[in-house]
């Protein structure tokens, strides 16, 4: 089943030569197949070979060596030339070019041939390659499946949804099929608040006037209306959430891995660091106690606390008050940071950063150690500890006692082996003693709140069953 990652095995680079390369996707810049001292066979079916296709090539007596360059003009295989030589296919895609040279390097014949690769699953009944193409087709579903194309201050730029976390899920799944992974993250770094905040989303249309959503905002600099009047939105953090800069450590780690590009990753270590440097410090999302990440009281995740907590505050379910506000560490938040910090020691590795990996591999440790001893009970991980104003709310169940679903996520993002076995073994135990009639163990919270939030009970995030817990339990 060879994809994208293939290329990154072989020869460090994928799709990322759609977008560039001498001759990646023009014209043949030789004769295809058939030359005067050689040929190739022409691929059957699809028109092109694939990466690792093993390449017959028929020779002259007259030649001495071949090479072979990629859809980049890198060379990534040679050898001596007899009558039939076989190469394994790799490097960049586009047209690659197989030449022939003489004992003084004279070049005596060459052919291009174009290289390709698509996504695909093949299994014996068939199974599995059909919900491969249920999930393809879900992937492109969405209105935003194919991207969109937005400006912000005279540059162009694509994203797969308007929501940074969601345009960073999807380009995970996406990255399979399209090739346009950068655009998305370039954005977010270009608009990088100066102190190091990370936007949430750049949805909301740019106004002629204050916007509802700077209404709702302004203070605590939570939005930013671009320079250039033509930008497309506005960007906009949302004061509950603590999500942005871990999805930015995530996203451009993620991009990076997919399209194998060194020298674009490195452009961005500066804002990623930054990123880091201000959700440990920022006194909205840092609390200094117990040198973890901070959030109001939400479920999981999500970007609305409890109605109770809002009217504490008399802010908007989504907004917070320093002064007022109950903080707590939501575990989720900082087991992302502190596996976002883990990627961001691998590039800073690989970029010849290594005081600053090392800095980033303590910081990941540290989060590590003493978020496990706030929150983990032995089975799971609690789903929020109160830490600043704290105030006992009746929500008619003990929150303690809660699943929720950064459990599963936790199990794709650097949980030890040990944990990562009770946090399953605590799904297959609730599964056990669910009702038949239930649809799965895959509850976004379990047990739900009875009260306190303007989500009912058994729906969407109170207690809701999804395919977000399923997937990372599967493939946990």
């Amino acid at each position: 089943m060879p994809t994208r990652r293939d290329f990154i095995r072989t020869a460090g680079l994928s799709s990322a030569a759609l977008g560039g390369g001498t001759w990646a996707w023009g014209q043949p810049p030789s004769p295809l197949y058939q030359g005067t001292q050689l040929s190739i066979p022409e691929p059957r079916e699809r028109g092109y070979y694939r990466p690792l296709d093993e390449l017959s090539v028929i020779c002259t007596p007259q030649a001495h060596r071949y090479e072979c360059r990629d859809g980049q003009g890198r060379l990534y295989a040679e050898g001596a030339a007899q009558a039939e030589v076989q190469i394994e296919l790799a490097g960049a895609l586009g047209y690659h070019e197989l030449y022939l040279l003489d004992r003084k390097g004279r070049e005596l014949d060459r052919v291009s041939f174009k290289v390709d690769c698509e996504t695909f699953l093949k299994d014996g009944g068939g199974r599995y390659a059909d919900f491969f193409d249920i999930l393809r087709e879900t992937l492109f579903s969405s209105t935003y499946s194919s991207g969109k194309l937005v400006r912000y201050n005279g540059k162009y730029y694509r994203y797969y949804s308007s929501w940074f976390q969601d345009h960073v899920f999807a380009a995970e799944g996406l990255k399979y099929f399209l090739p346009d992974l950068k655009t998305g993250i370039e954005l977010y770094a270009d608009a990088q608040r100066e102190d190091g905040l990370i936007w949430d989303n750049y949805k909301h249309p740019y106004p002629e006037v204050q916007s509802y959503w700077e209404y709702r905002f302004d203070y605590g600099g939570f939005t930013y209306r671009p320079e250039d009047p033509r930008s497309s939105a506005i960007f906009v953090r949302i004061p509950v959430e603590n999500i942005g800069e871990h999805t930015f450590l995530e996203g451009l780690y993620y991009a990076w891995r997919a399209t194998g590009d060194d020298a674009w990753m490195r452009q961005y270590l500066d804002h990623a660091l930054k990123a880091v440097r201000f959700a440990t410090s920022s006194p909205w999302y840092w609390n200094p106690d117990t040198q973890l990440l901070k959030r109001p009281f939400s479920i999981d995740r999500w970007d609305f606390q409890s109605d109770l907590d809002a009217r504490i505050t008399s802010k908007d379910f989504m907004g917070a008050d320093l002064d007022r506000t109950r903080y707590g560490v939501m575990y989720g938040d900082n087991i992302c940071l502190a596996n976002g910090c883990q990627w961001l020691a691998e590039m800073l590795e690989v970029a010849g950063r290594t005081e600053e990996a090392e800095e980033m591999e303590a910081l990941a440790a540290g989060l590590w150690t003493r978020l496990d001893a706030l929150a983990w009970d032995g089975d799971f991980y609690r789903h929020w500890v109160p830490v600043e104003n704290k105030q006992e709310l009746d929500f008619g169940v003990d929150t303690n006692r809660q699943i929720t679903l950064s459990n599963a996520m936790a199990l794709l993002r650097g949980l030890p082996h040990d944990k990562a076995v009770r946090i399953i073994q605590t799904y297959r135990d609730l599964r056990d003693k669910l009702p038949t009639r239930t649809p799965g163990e895959w509850y976004l919270c379990y047990p739900p709140f009875e009260r306190g939030w303007h989500v009912g009970k058994w729906e969407y995030m109170n207690g809701g069953v999804s395919p977000i817990v399923a997937g990372d339990l599967a493939l946990g």
